[in-house]
């Protein structure tokens, strides 16, 4: 097996992150970036393989990742969110595939759901934005070549991902995968999946589900759709998105649906203070 460094970012995660690191059973270390938890990370350090770095503020996961990936040692980088949990033989099955694909550096588990169906998508946003009404495929059984690399769990050789300028540093939240996955296919880079690798995800629990939490990531999320189609060229209209959402947001205040009403609220924030 080759040395894999584990990389997890955590963020208030102390619920949930200590599944995520049991799940590892053979990586060479744990390199854990906290972006100033209200526990300051402690939970992870029950791992004697976990090397800790504390950040005094949330810089955001893209540049905690590239902080981590510059200071693991490992040739292979397994990133994966602090709610993913590998399940037995995941590790073996990666590795395994390194030596069926040796052109290929970047690796993704399939990705399973608590409830045990299968999370998968085939292309990153940016092309679903450019092809709008494309559908996509359903997942294929076996191996299977991909062009989107789900952020919530993949591996990658570490060389190629300091080489592509890790993830960018100007997406604080969200789509920071999709954005790697759009600078890999346009490298000319494989991306495969491992259909006997597998890892449960139990989406969006990495940290506390809030109402606070929920306006933060969702504001996070509008964002970073606005910073990728503007860096990709994609057409973008501030007047008509906001427009849209704000009559969301009207519509579910006025049925009482709260939750999404936080949703829409934090994405017309985001929409009104985009540049």
């Amino acid at each position: 097996m080759p040395a894999i460094s584990a990389i997890i970012i955590t963020y208030n995660s102390g619920a949930v992150v200590s599944r995520a690191t049991q799940s590892l059973e053979s990586v060479s270390e744990i390199v854990c970036v906290d972006n100033a938890s209200a526990d300051g990370g402690r939970s992870v350090l029950c791992d004697k393989r976990t090397r800790l770095i504390r950040n005094s503020q949330n810089v955001g996961y893209g540049t905690a990742c590239n902080q981590a990936a510059r200071n693991a040692r490992g040739e292979f980088l397994l990133f994966l969110n602090p709610d993913v949990a590998l399940k037995q033989g995941c590790l073996a099955a990666l590795s395994r595939a390194i030596d069926r694909y040796p052109d290929c550096s970047v690796f993704i588990p399939r990705t399973i759901k608590p409830d045990g169906t299968t999370w998968y998508r085939d292309r990153s946003r940016i092309e679903e934005w450019r092809h709008r009404g494309r559908r996509f495929r359903n997942p294929v059984q076996g191996d299977c070549c991909t062009r989107f690399v789900d952020g919530g769990v993949f591996m990658i050789r570490r060389d190629l991902f300091l080489s592509l300028g890790g993830f960018d540093e100007n997406i604080f939240l969200y789509h920071e995968d999709d954005d790697l996955s759009q600078r890999l296919a346009e490298a000319g880079q494989p991306m495969v999946v491992v259909a006997d690798a597998e890892a449960v995800h139990d989406l969006g629990h990495s940290c506390p589900s809030t109402l606070r939490n929920a306006f933060i990531r969702q504001q996070a999320k509008k964002r970073s759709e606005i910073y990728l189609k503007r860096k990709y060229d994609i057409p973008y209209s501030r007047v008509r998105d906001g427009l849209v959402v704000s009559i969301r947001l009207l519509f579910y205040a006025a049925t009482l649906q709260g939750q999404r009403a936080v949703s829409s609220a934090a994405r017309l924030s985001a929409i009104a203070k985009a540049h």
